[in-house]
C-alpha cells in the first residue's frame, strides 16, 4: 500500500510526466519485480494509464472520479450531473461537466448523453488543453487579467484548425463578449466539424468551479440553435449554484 501511494505521489510531483517502470523503481528505490506488479494492479484499477507503445505510465482516470467525490462534499459534482442529464435530454446532445486542473488543463469529470447524441466527444477522465476553445472562453471570461495573461504566457494559443483563435487581442475580445452575454461558443475551433456552447458554474467567489459544455457536430449545433442551448445551460448553472451555495451567482448568468 505504501509503495502504491509513493508511485502516485511521484507521478503527481512530476506534473504527471509519463514515466517508465525502471524510472519509477529507480526513483523510489524499489525492487523491479515489486514495482512492476504494483503498476500492473494500479493500471487494472484505472489508477494509472499505461501506454503500450511507449511503455510509460501516467495518473489514471479513476483518480479524477475519486477526486471529484470530495469536492464540496460531493454536492457540486452531484448537482452538476443531475442537471447535465436534464440538459442532454432536452437538447438531444452530449453535455460534459468539466473542471480545470492544477496544470491548467481541463478534465472531463462527468458526461451525460442525450437521445440521439453522438458518442464521439470526450469521455470522463479525458484531459483537454488550456486553450481548448469553448472551455478556455467559458472559464477565463470570469478570471482576472493576471490569470489570463499567465495562461497565455505559459501555453499560448496554438492553432488546431483554421478557425482557431490565435491572436491574444482577439482572444481577450472574445472573453469580453463571452462574459457580456453569459456563455461561450466555439465554431470549429478545436475540431473542424464540431461546435460547442459552454457556461461556468460559479462558486461563492464568483469563480468557475465547474463548466457545463454541450458539444457535437456543427451540422446539429448550428448558430441558430446555440442561443437555445446556451439559455438551457445558464438555467442549469444557476440551479446548480443555488442547490450547492444557496443562491445563484453572478447576474451575468441570469435569465431575463
Amino acid at each position: 500500500m505504501v509503495h502504491a501511494v509513493s508511485i502516485l505521489q511521484l507521478l503527481r510531483a512530476n506534473d504527471n510526466r509519463p514515466l517508465a517502470m525502471m524510472e519509477i523503481a529507480r526513483a523510489l528505490g524499489m525492487n523491479n519485480s515489486t514495482c512492476f506488479n504494483i503498476l500492473r494492479t494500479l493500471s487494472r484499477e484505472r489508477m494509472l494509464d499505461y501506454d503500450e507503445d511507449t511503455r510509460h505510465y501516467t495518473l489514471g482516470s479513476a483518480l479524477v472520479e475519486l477526486a471529484t467525490m470530495v469536492d464540496d462534499h460531493g454536492q457540486l459534482l452531484n448537482a452538476a450531473l443531475v442537471h447535465a442529464e436534464r440538459v442532454a435530454r432536452e437538447v438531444h446532445e452530449c453535455c460534459l461537466v468539466v473542471r480545470k486542473a492544477n496544470d491548467d488543463s481541463f478534465l472531463v469529470v462527468g458526461r451525460a448523453e442525450g437521445p440521439g447524441s453522438l458518442k464521439l466527444t470526450a469521455s470522463v477522465g479525458d484531459r483537454l488543453p488550456p486553450y481548448g476553445a469553448v472551455l478556455s472562453k467559458a472559464y477565463y471570461a470570469w478570471c482576472s487579467e493576471g490569470e489570463i495573461s499567465r495562461m497565455l504566457s505559459a501555453h499560448g494559443l496554438p492553432a488546431r484548425t483554421e478557425s482557431s483563435i490565435t491572436g491574444y487581442a482577439d482572444f481577450k475580445r472574445e472573453l469580453e463578449r463571452t462574459r457580456r452575454r453569459g456563455y461561450a461558443t466555439s465554431f470549429g475551433e478545436y475540431y473542424d466539424e464540431y461546435n460547442g456552447v459552454g457556461v461556468p458554474v460559479l462558486n461563492t467567489d464568483d469563480r468557475p468551479g465547474l463548466l457545463l459544455v454541450v458539444t457535437g457536430l456543427a451540422s446539429r449545433i448550428t448558430p441558430r440553435v446555440m442561443p437555445f442551448i446556451a439559455a438551457r445551460l445558464r438555467r442549469a448553472a444557476l440551479a446548480i449554484s443555488r442547490d450547492v451555495y444557496g443562491s445563484p451567482r453572478n447576474t451575468n448568468l441570469r435569465i431575463a
